[in-house]
């Protein structure tokens, strides 16, 4: 993928989250020019960059990378930041078996429908 794209993915992620290059390079260990030089383009996103980058900017390496267009998993975890009870269902459910996180999907769309 261009270093471009890369580049785009990162800036639009970092502004959307409200964060600064400051804020990004702390994170990454780099300093503000180099996210800088990374949002332009201009220099290529290493490994081990990607996965910092992804981290700070909650979403993947792959769509950090450009491997995948849609940010689905931003998507998500920006749901669960805005969302606390989000967080809370997550939680009760992140160890439950498969058949019980069935149940309770099943009574929440019961719910959804009745309204």
């Amino acid at each position: 993928m261009s270093n471009k794209i890369v580049g785009e993915h990162i800036r639009s992620r970092r502004i959307a989250l409200g964060l600064s290059q400051d804020d990004v390079g702390r994170h990454v260990g780099v300093n503000r020019a180099t996210i800088q030089r990374y949002e332009s383009g201009e220099i290529e996103v290493k490994r081990s960059a990607a996965i910092k980058l992804a981290e700070i900017l909650r979403t993947t390496p792959s769509y950090i990378m450009g491997w995948e267009e849609r940010d689905e998993m931003a998507d998500y975890l920006d749901l669960m930041h805005k969302r606390p009870e989000m967080q809370t269902l997550f939680s009760i459910t992140k160890n439950a078996k498969k058949e019980d996180v069935e149940k309770a999907i099943k009574i929440i769309e019961m719910l959804k429908e009745r309204d």
